[in-house]
């Protein structure tokens, strides 16, 4: 993966930027094996405060809004294991994000 940019493997999307803070996040997912597919969404602009991840379920997997600073972006990750996958994330990122 290139500085700002997530391409190939399970990513796919019609744009491939990455919020710097979203970046080790893509990365670890793009590896991990329950993962199937991660679609990119969109970045905004957000009010500042800690890095944090938000994450919901939806159909065919979960939701993450990483929260980075002055952006946030949506990533949606279609996965059959969505609480393991989330209870994995939790400890990966535990002290780097701040999960809600």
């Amino acid at each position: 993966m290139s500085k700002g940019h997530a391409m190939g493997g399970r990513v796919t999307s019609t744009h491939s930027t990455v919020i710097p803070a979203a970046e080790k996040v893509v990365k670890w997912l793009n590896k991990h094996r329950l993962v199937k597919r991660i679609s990119l969404g969109e970045i905004r602009k957000a009010g500042g405060g800690k890095q944090r991840i938000e994450i919901a379920q939806v159909n065919g997997g979960v939701r993450l809004t990483l929260h980075g600073g002055s952006s946030l972006q949506f990533v949606v990750v279609y996965t059959d294991a969505h609480m393991q996958l989330k209870k994995e994330l939790r400890k990966e990122f535990a002290g780097r994000f701040d999960f809600e």
